[in-house]
């Protein structure tokens, strides 16, 4: 899982926060390009 905030703190595109997402799941970084469901979803942060 990467939260919502991972991106914009890193300036990330949309395509370069998915890859990092299959990197981190363990799969090739375009994985998401073929069968994937993809969802969004907000975040909260307590600080």
């Amino acid at each position: 899982l990467l939260l919502p905030q991972v991106p914009v703190e890193n300036n990330w595109s949309r395509e370069t926060f998915l890859k990092q997402a299959c990197l981190k799941a363990g799969l090739p970084p375009n994985t998401w390009k073929s069968e994937a469901d993809i969802y969004i979803f907000e975040a909260i942060i307590f600080q």
